[in-house]
């Protein structure tokens, strides 16, 4: 519930959007809104459940088997 509540007063500070997810090039497409720039990044081999954005240049990928990876983008 505090989590939920501090999402909320705090929400993460990005301008990137997850624009596509393609299970085909297995790659999640993220697209900052403001200035146009597109970022992919490499999703692996595991099927995914769900990407999230965590906080700027910072996606999060959660799999069908319970696992989650932190990937950063625009290095």
């Amino acid at each position: 519930m505090f989590k939920k509540l501090f999402e909320f007063i705090l929400p993460a500070r990005s301008s990137f959007v997850i624009e596509e997810i393609d299970p085909i090039r297995n790659v999640v497409v993220l697209e900052d809104k403001q200035f146009g720039i597109r970022a992919e990044v490499n999703i692996g081999n595991k099927e995914l459940k769900t990407a999230k954005i965590a906080g700027p240049y910072c996606v999060v990928l959660h799999y069908k088997d319970g696992t989650s990876k932190k990937a950063r983008f625009m290095k």
